[in-house]
């Protein structure tokens, strides 16, 4: 398993998306290995979105921490069998020389890539969860930033709401 992780680290860091391995048509990581650690990242990523259920403001069940960290790999793995078809043919009409399978294991790559980046943030999720009332600013700075929700064309910021 230390493997797996060691390519991942491998891929982050871009030896594994070197142009001479793409211009030979080939992408081998080992894909059994990245969609284990793709679950376990998901599944960390989960469980940090889950800790909100621990806040003052969550709902306090503690099982929202379970249910997110099957839920969220789940909604990966599952996107990509969906959209798998359609990006493996719109990949072969831009005139890529991948392969299906290589096609696949490229797909497989960039979710591991994403769960690895997401994962690395879980950490500041749960502190923002701990220190924050709203779950606006938990999920993300563009939503604290929305909280009124009202039209401001026309507006002032210094005006009184009409």
């Amino acid at each position: 398993m230390w493997s797996w992780f060691k390519a991942i680290d491998r891929l982050l860091r871009g030896e594994l998306t070197r142009l001479p391995v793409l211009s030979a048509g080939k992408f081998e990581i080992p894909l059994f290995g990245f969609t284990v650690v793709i679950i376990l990242l998901g599944g960390i990523y989960g469980v940090c979105m889950g800790v909100f259920a621990l806040t003052p403001g969550g709902s306090g069940h503690r099982m929202q921490m379970l249910a997110a960290a099957i839920k969220t790999p789940a909604l990966f793995l599952l996107t990509l069998v969906v959209t798998f078809p359609s990006l493996y043919v719109f990949n072969a009409l831009v005139g890529s020389r991948l392969l299906l399978p290589s096609v696949l294991r490229l797909l497989i790559a960039s979710l591991a890539v994403m769960l690895a980046i997401l994962a690395s943030m879980g950490t500041v999720v749960a502190f923002f969860s701990f220190t924050s009332r709203r779950i606006g600013v938990v999920i993300s700075p563009a939503n604290a930033a929305s909280i009124d929700r009202r039209p401001n064309f026309g507006r002032r910021a210094d005006c009184d709401p009409c």
